[in-house]
């Protein structure tokens, strides 16, 4: 009976002992590898000694895990679609302007004349201004005659006699403008007009010929501002009559002077009369 004991006793103890034995010597084995999906690369955990094997990193994250940081002092893109924020403390551009100019204007040309128009302006429609800038930019040049080229001319002759009532101490300047007009035509021709002098412009058709003439003068450099007109319904126009001559402030500007025939055909002439300020 003793014996049969101490058998059992001598078992219970070395499956004891079996048991402690794997404890003890647990810190000696090698920990097991992380786990891997099917393609062989780690789902989880720490990345495996010697980084991430190619074409195995994790979907979204670089190498090692970790999101992609800006370099400082760069400003941060914006995604694609939104509108591009204006650095602070910097005004924001209005569309369609140019810098140093205010919403809603429109610098002024290079080389334009800096003063207003020279004599009375009456037209104010857009359109009307844009056709006559059209057409005069369209029209033929007058023929530039000296005074006195054909003896007895009747358009000299009446340039004469309204120079006594328009142009009163005044002198003939330069050449005659002369020509041959149909209803609605025009004829132009350049004229230099210098500070320091005032000007009248004189025109004439005789009678029975073009019953109204009209004159415009057409200011540089691209001859589409009106810088004076004639605002009479006859055969002798006039820009500048009397006591209000054009006095341009700018010298060695050349202006266009238009001529057209609103009504009539037939010959006219232009002169220009001056006299110092």
């Amino acid at each position: 009976m003793k014996s049969r004991d101490m058998v059992r006793n001598c078992s219970f103890a070395a499956l004891g002992v079996a048991c402690l034995l794997p404890l003890a010597c647990g810190s000696k084995d090698k920990p097991a590898d992380s786990p891997t999906n099917a393609s062989g690369s780690v789902a989880m955990g720490n990345p495996p000694p010697g980084g991430y094997p190619p074409g195995s990193y994790p979907q979204g994250q670089p190498n090692g895990g970790y999101p992609q940081q800006q370099p400082a002092g760069y400003p941060q893109q914006q995604p694609a679609g939104y509108p591009q924020q204006q650095p602070a403390g910097y005004p924001q551009q209005q569309p369609g302007t140019q810098p140093g100019t205010q919403p809603g204007t429109q610098p002024a040309p290079s080389g334009s004349a800096a003063q207003g128009p020279l004599g009375t302006v009456n037209m104010q429609d857009p359109n009307a201004l844009a056709a006559l800038f059209a057409q005069a930019a369209a029209a033929g040049g007058a023929l530039l005659q000296q005074p006195g080229a054909i003896p007895g001319d009747p358009v000299e002759a009446g340039l004469k006699l309204s120079a006594a009532k328009n142009a009163q101490g005044m002198a003939l300047e330069g050449q005659i403008a002369k020509g041959q007009l149909q209803e609605g035509g025009h004829l132009t021709f350049l004229v230099p007009l210098n500070a320091g002098k005032c000007y009248t412009i004189l025109g004439f058709s005789p009678p029975g010929q073009i019953k109204n003439v009209d004159l415009n003068l057409l200011a540089p450099p691209f001859y589409n501002m009106l810088s004076g007109q004639d605002t009479t319904d006859n055969n002798m126009p006039v820009v500048g009559k009397g006591n209000q001559p054009m006095c341009p402030l700018i010298p060695g500007l050349q202006y266009k002077v238009d001529i057209v025939a609103r009504s009539g055909a037939g010959q006219v002439g232009v002169a220009i009369y001056s006299k110092n300020k």
